[in-house]
């Protein structure tokens, strides 16, 4: 599968591009980005691949197959319904966005030309997740409440990508925890209840 990658910061430096040249079966053509300084990075690193720094003119000139977002979530919905619009598959960096009404377009966009949309829950997909989701199987019936408690590695920003630290902190980080509960039980929820402590700078929050 040819790859074309739309934004290539530090996260797709250092963490989405490892997984992708991983897997055997995708090969990156193509990346875009409107700082030459990070396209000349990302050149360095994997050879002969074509820059852009309109994503326009990727999705016109390039024979992509899946284009992979992670850019400030605030584009994430735009350069999704391009690469819809261009007969493109999509995996975008989470949130997908902020706007439901807008986020269900996308997914009616994507259903009508036969195309997929994956955005960045992939923790649900590794070992420990699969583990509790076969015993909270075996023993749902018993199951009266789930406590999940999620510790991370680095401390929360002030205000990540312009929100207010709680959404900032939801949607950045514990964003995951909520998935893995969805994973576990389906999408059956009717509360959840987040108490979030930040020890690196005790961010009232």
């Amino acid at each position: 599968m040819n790859i074309g990658l739309i934004g290539c910061g530090q996260h797709m430096l250092n963490t989405m591009i490892p997984n992708i040249i991983g897997n055997r079966n995708c090969t990156i053509i193509s990346a875009c980005d409107i700082d030459k300084t990070r396209l000349i990075e990302i050149k360095s690193r994997l050879g002969n691949i074509n820059l852009y720094e309109s994503v326009e003119k990727m999705l016109d000139n390039e024979d992509i197959d899946i284009v992979v977002i992670s850019v400030n979530p605030e584009m994430h919905m735009r350069f999704t319904k391009l690469a819809l619009d261009k007969g493109v598959n999509v995996y975008v960096e989470k949130p997908i966005g902020h706007n439901f009404e807008g986020i269900k377009k996308l997914h009616e966009l994507a259903m009508k030309n036969s195309l997929s949309v994956e955005y960045g829950a992939k923790w649900r997909y590794t070992e420990a997740t699969k583990i509790a989701k076969e015993w909270l199987n075996k023993n749902k019936k018993k199951i009266k409440l789930i406590t999940l408690d999620a510790t991370f590695p680095i401390g929360i920003e002030k205000n990540p990508w312009g929100m207010s630290p709680m959404m900032g902190a939801i949607q950045e980080v514990f964003i995951h925890a909520i998935d893995y509960i969805l994973s576990w039980i389906g999408y059956g929820i009717k509360n959840i209840h987040l108490n979030i402590a930040n020890n690196t700078d005790c961010t009232k929050l």
